[in-house]
């Protein structure tokens, strides 16, 4: 990506210096490819319709990069070499969104803020609304970074970048031995993810996040890894190769459809692949590109930086955009989540609302919660002045009442089962699983606390459940895929919610914690 744009800005210059000296010479401009649709496999044209056309919507521009479009519609596009990232319009309209030093790629994060990595600044920044920026992230260990190129937010709402040297200018001194790839959290930890690459470009999760996809722009390759439960990557493998002529361009960004299926920059045009890593074929461009983006209401259409323009292709899939969230998302990040869940801490205000004679009770306290050698055990304590203890393990709900010196015991006997999906829900319980019980729906995002958390809306499937709660309303955290609110609607406009707070994800808990803290006296009543 940085040579090129640095070939390109000097073969501006220097025909600007010519023409200016010999005001009669005649520029002849470099000729532009003509738009092709090269299918290798039958599958590329269940991706893209034969009759597709390419159309601009913008040109005229110095170094095209890092399409994003935003919901509003419009695109966010960064020109490398004039310095400036902007607005571009449907109709080829722009406008300045802010001047800076040699603007890269671009992503937004799961908060809608867009994320840019700034070649010149050797960083990766936020813009704010108010037209400035913010560094996220500029230094490893001390040490300057390269040149962040290209920025993704990944299923855990990370942003994870690459940083090559693409982008040097003669002034800048490579700090680092390597050419990394990050990922940087929201608390401004950076973490390096891989360092034996040579010129780390484009990058892309696939859509259940377990696969992570990286081009090299010197080895002409595309890499694919596997990710971990704690997102580092292993079992780095050569995906395929995107081999091309001279000055036919060479891998750089990238993006996914919703089926796993690769659009990535390459020698002549966009290299479309399938997700085993068959090349299916190329979107052939007059200019030779540098990153793409899915955009439009629906995205399904490819928005093309190339060159000095910005393309538009209809396609006939849906790309994969990973700062939405929908019911998908949602569920598979669960999947991930219950795989490698053992436990949860957290502290909880729970309200209980009866809509029969408006009576309101709240209360606050602990909970704890595993899945331990198959079994599923809860202790929750409520603070004074109710001072009340509840423990659910081997199927038995025991219940201590401080006050009146009782300890109440239930055996969930054959509705066991249905006690422990309760339990679970939210609290490693898995999108398949939950999707057994419940009809689940999405409902949209919602501000609980600090967390923009994933609304959905449950419907029990089982009828003696939805005779006591029509409804269930959780709120999922995206990141972890851990409920942060409750709400169990019963009839009558009463219902109970419980929000949860300090959430901590212990491996193991101690045994200690699953026994009910009596004192004095004990009266216990079996039901």
């Amino acid at each position: 990506m940085g040579h090129r744009k640095i070939l390109w800005a000097l073969v501006v210059t220097m025909l600007f210096m010519i023409a200016s000296e010999l005001p009669g010479l005649a520029q002849t401009p470099k000729p532009r490819r003509e738009f092709q649709l090269e299918a290798i496999s039958p599958d590329f044209w269940k991706l893209i319709g034969r009759d597709a056309k390419l159309t601009t919507v913008g040109t005229g521009f110095g170094f095209t990069e890092g399409p994003m479009w935003d919901p509003a519609g419009f695109l966010y596009v960064s020109d490398e070499t004039i310095n400036k990232i902007y607005r571009l319009y449907p109709d080829g309209k722009k406008e300045e969104v802010l001047s800076l030093g040699d603007p890269d790629g671009n992503t937004f994060d799961r908060r809608h803020r867009l994320i840019d990595c700034a070649s010149i600044l050797r960083a990766v920044i936020e813009l704010t609304p108010q037209g400035k920026y913010r560094i996220l992230a500029d230094h490893y260990q001390g040490k300057k970074l390269n040149t962040p190129n290209d920025v993704v937010v990944g299923p855990d709402g990370a942003l994870y970048f690459t940083d090559p040297t693409l982008d040097f200018v003669a002034d800048m001194k490579q700090e680092l031995p390597f050419q990394g790839v990050y990922r940087l959290d929201e608390q401004g930890n950076l973490r390096l993810l891989i360092k034996d690459l040579s010129q780390p470009n484009g990058l892309a999760f696939s859509p259940d996040g377990r696969h992570f996809y990286v081009d090299d722009d010197e080895q002409k390759n595309i890499r694919v890894y596997d990710v971990a439960p704690d997102w580092s990557l292993a079992n780095g493998r050569v995906f395929g190769e995107e081999k091309g002529g001279k000055g036919e361009g060479v891998p750089d960004g990238m993006k996914i459809d919703k089926q796993g299926n690769l659009f990535v920059v390459g020698p002549k045009g966009i290299w479309v692949w399938d997700a085993a890593g068959n090349h299916l074929g190329t979107i052939v461009t007059p200019e030779q590109p540098a990153n793409l983006t899915w955009g439009d209401n629906d995205y399904r259409t490819l928005y093309i930086t190339a060159t000095t323009s910005v393309y538009r292709l209809q396609t006939t899939t849906a790309g994969f955009v990973p700062y939405i969230v929908d019911l998908n998302s949602v569920l598979d990040k669960m999947d991930r989540t219950a795989a490698g869940f053992r436990a949860v801490h957290a502290d909880f205000n729970w309200t209980t609302v009866n809509g029969v004679v408006n009576d309101r009770i709240e209360q606050g306290g602990r909970i704890y919660f595993e899945r331990h050698g198959g079994e599923t055990r809860m202790f929750a304590e409520f603070d004074p002045p109710d001072a009340e203890q509840v423990l659910f393990s081997r199927g038995k709900i025991q219940i201590y009442k401080q006050k009146l010196g009782t300890v109440d015991v239930y055996d969930a006997g054959t509705h066991r089962d249905e006690a422990e999906t309760f339990l679970r829900l939210g609290f490693g319980t898995s999108g398949r699983e939950m999707r057994k019980s419940f009809d689940v729906k999405y409902a949209g995002e919602e501000n609980i606390g600090s967390v923009l958390a994933a609304k959905l809306e449950l419907t029990p499937k089982s009828e003696s459940v939805r005779n006591h709660f029509p409804e269930i309303l959780l709120w999922i955290d995206p990141e972890n895929g851990i409920s942060v609110q409750q709400k169990l609607i019963e009839k009558n406009e009463s219902y109970r919610l419980t929000r949860y707070s300090n959430i901590r994800l212990p491996q193991k808990m101690n045994d200690k914690v699953f026994k009910l803290k009596t004192s004095g006296s004990i009266t216990t009543t079996t039901h």
